[in-house]
């Protein structure tokens, strides 16, 4: 789907409607890559102690980022909803129609939209409370959102990233 711009007063912008919803976690940059260690796997030992070595090595690493407390590994598609949902719930709450840090969000009702949002689309998941909790400390953890305990806004973060990966201003 084509993007919609206009060119105005400070610079372009880009419609709200015309951004594809399960886009948005990919071309903000959001997605995350299994680190890993790629072990070249030794042919030869020089004696018996040197294997053993490597061995007792190899078991601490793999051990290590098995017990690693990272988190979870965030689907495409479930972040692009969470973020669709989250400007979503912004324009309906915005007195003007621009993307601001100022916005306090009701997590209920974003969750609301996004499950409602998921089944839409027909997408292929469904949504749960741990999807959002994992993809709220993700996006926290980029300094993209602020959250409470009942509420959520973006930050300015967000919004310079918005703007950075579709070189355009959102208007809702």
């Amino acid at each position: 789907m084509e993007t919609k711009t206009t060119k105005r007063q400070h610079g372009v912008e880009i419609q709200f409607s015309s951004i594809n919803p399960l886009e948005l976690w990919k071309k903000l940059g959001l997605e995350q890559l299994q680190e890993g260690f790629a072990l070249q796997e030794p042919t030869e030992f020089a004696d018996e102690e040197s294997k053993r070595a490597y061995e007792a090595f190899r078991s601490d690493l793999t051990g290590e980022k098995s017990s690693s407390s990272e988190l979870t590994l965030i689907p495409s598609d479930k972040g692009s909803v969470f973020i669709w949902s989250l400007l979503k719930e912004e324009s309906r709450r915005s007195p003007m129609p621009k993307l601001s840090s100022k916005k306090f969000l009701f997590k209920d009702n974003l969750f609301k939209r996004i499950c409602k949002k998921a089944k839409e689309y027909g997408t292929n998941f469904t949504f749960s409370e741990k999807d959002f909790e994992d993809i709220v400390l993700y996006l926290e953890s980029k300094r993209l959102v602020l959250t409470s305990i009942d509420g959520i806004r973006a930050t300015q973060h967000f919004a310079k990233l918005f703007h950075d990966s579709y070189n355009a201003w959102l208007v809702f």
